[in-house]
């Protein structure tokens, strides 16, 4: 039997090209920044994570 690291395929560097809904659309794991089409269709729960901070009297007075 092979080893399976012997087929395995190396990664290739840079960002990936990934059809989406019908467009091409790239995705590059190093980049720190998300693409606009992902930032765009992030998902949240119920308001999570929010929009800015509460202040801290406001969330002391809420506890």
């Amino acid at each position: 039997m092979k080893n399976p690291r012997e087929n395995a395929a190396a990664p290739v560097p840079g960002p990936l090209k990934i059809r989406i809904d019908g467009k091409e659309r790239e995705f590059d794991i190093e980049d720190p920044k998300l693409p606009d089409w992902v930032e765009d269709n992030k998902l949240t729960a119920g308001g999570y994570p929010y929009d800015k901070k509460m202040d801290s009297d406001e969330y002391d007075e809420t506890l």
